[in-house]
């Protein structure tokens, strides 16, 4: 058996209860009240990885409310399920990775670099696998204009050396 958390969020995108489950097979059953979440985020605050797979009501309130989530490990966990979305064709790699520019790396210094490290590998992996060539070009352009934005306002930390270096 394996124990994992899950987050409800919300209508502001804030945890406001956390449970801890406990996994007994291939499906677990989650039994709650409906305290009029806005979402759920399973495998909550963990920061290794698995294969999550959100539902439609969950993806579309934390696309929309990505930026105003407080967990680093949320962030990349909605981040890595939009990935595995793209990657089993159920979301276009392009919209990712522009809800992706606009609503997570705004033009600000990063203070986790763990954390931008990894939104950069999922980044990297929708537009070098898994975007058609018609889009490749206008989209690697873009990452790498908004990127560059964020390393002239990044000061010179070991986060910056790493990307630079990278």
């Amino acid at each position: 058996t394996h124990r994992l958390l899950v987050a409800f969020l919300d209508e502001t995108a804030k945890v406001v209860e956390v449970k801890e489950v406990e996994l007994t097979g291939a499906h677990t059953v989650l039994k709650f009240e409906n305290k009029h979440f806005k979402a759920i985020i399973p495998n909550f605050d963990d920061w290794a990885y698995i294969k999550v797979v959100l539902d439609p009501h969950s993806q579309k309130f934390l696309v929309e409310h990505f930026a105003a989530l407080e967990h680093d490990s949320a962030k990349l966990l909605v981040a890595r399920s939009l990935n595995e979305a793209v990657r089993d064709v159920k979301l276009r790699g392009d919209a990712v990775v522009h809800m992706l520019l606009d609503k997570f790396f705004e033009e600000k210094p990063f203070a986790d670099g763990q954390l931008l490290r990894s939104m950069l590998g999922v980044l990297n992996d929708i537009v070098f696998s898994y975007l058609p060539r018609s889009f490749l070009v206008q989209t690697r352009s873009l990452v790498f204009e908004k990127l560059s934005k964020i390393l002239a306002v990044q000061e010179t930390t070991e986060i910056s050396k790493t990307i630079i270096k990278e």
